[in-house]
């Protein structure tokens, strides 16, 4: 029995190596590039201190010189080095030892608070052909600036008793890791939740044909993505939990309601398929009758003038160059040639 205590203690001891100390430790291993850290007072669980991010061409607000901070979020937004003017807002010390080593210098009585962030991600897991939904659970003290997520909407129920579902997947970028993490109160699933609204109030009210347009019309894209903006003195996901959308691709776009609608879906689809397939046919048509009324013209033109042999080989040339095969030629006798047609098969 005594053993067994034993080993589980062991056990335990061993597992909070890898955990963040609590003891003073004045430097920290900076996080890989595209990645920040919450650094807390005295444990993981205290008051925030500070963040720490490596991303490029960013900085947060506070690092900025003569910055005044009306509250503890807004020190810690994230913004570009360079605004739309051309101005360049913050230049890092390429003397500090963070640039040169790689590390930070942290404080005494410091730790790493560790989020917890789920999401889904469409991948391709091993021996299988299709990708497929794949959840995320993070508890790590490094987390992104820029995440990737798989958003799934099923069952939207549009006029017509018809059901669409959605797959696509949204880029969101913590702006503002302060808001994201210790304001929002889980922005992963506040996004989820915010997306399936979105989706389900714009396709709710619209028909089938209409549902149809909206993956290639882009307005859906356009709803999701005006999820950043402040409306109606509500704030946006941007402001109120440092949360931006950057970018929407759908990877699914499905109809489904009974065998009625279902049937009427293909009759439709087989309906702009002829039509297509008749507007094709017509310009062909077009575009040999406007080669026959020229060669008519450059025919009499060469008559005129005692062209007129050399006109049919034109035509002839002309014909063959349209259909890839040998022409024949509609004449009114003699060496005036009126008009070339498709010959009815290759020769």
């Amino acid at each position: 029995m005594a053993e067994k205590y034993k080993a589980k203690a062991e056990t335990e001891t061993q597992g909070q190596l890898v955990l963040p100390d609590k003891a003073a430790n004045p430097l920290r291993i900076k996080p890989p590039e595209g990645q920040m850290m919450t650094i807390v007072k005295s444990n993981k669980d205290g008051a925030l201190d500070k963040f720490v991010a490596s991303v490029s061409g960013w900085h947060f607000k506070c690092q900025e010189k003569g910055f005044v901070s009306q509250n503890e979020w807004d020190k810690w937004e994230l913004v570009e080095d360079v605004d739309n003017q051309g101005n360049k807002l913050y230049t890092p010390n390429p003397n500090m030892p963070e640039k040169e080593f790689g590390i930070i210098f942290v404080g005494f009585l410091k730790a790493l608070h560790i989020p917890h962030i789920r999401y889904t991600k469409w991948e391709l897991k091993p021996g299988e052909t299709k990708p497929s939904l794949v959840g995320k659970d993070r508890r790590e003290p490094f987390f992104y600036f820029q995440y990737t997520m798989s958003v799934p909407v099923v069952d939207v129920e549009s006029i017509g008793n018809f059901n669409t579902t959605i797959n696509m997947n949204v880029v969101v970028r913590l702006v503002n890791p302060y808001k994201a993490l210790f304001l929002a109160g889980g922005w992963e699933s506040l996004f989820d939740a915010a997306v399936h609204g979105a989706v389900r109030e714009t396709l709710g009210p619209l028909t089938v044909e209409d549902v149809r347009k909206q993956e290639e019309s882009g307005n859906l894209t356009k709803r999701i993505m005006r999820l950043n903006n402040d409306v109606g003195g509500e704030e946006g996901f941007r402001k109120k939990f440092g949360v931006q959308v950057i970018d929407v691709r759908f990877v699914g776009f499905e109809i489904k309601g009974s065998q009625k609608v279902q049937d009427a879906l293909e009759a439709q689809e087989v309906n702009r398929l002829m039509a297509d397939a008749a507007v094709q046919k017509s310009r062909e048509i077009v575009t040999l009758a406007n080669a026959n009324a020229e060669a008519a013209k450059i025919t009499v033109e060469a008559y005129k003038s005692g062209g007129a042999a050399a006109a049919v080989r034109q035509m002839e040339l002309l014909k063959e160059a349209l259909l890839g095969t040998p022409a024949k030629v509609i004449s009114l006798g003699g060496n005036i040639p009126i008009a070339v047609t498709a010959p009815t098969e290759k020769e």
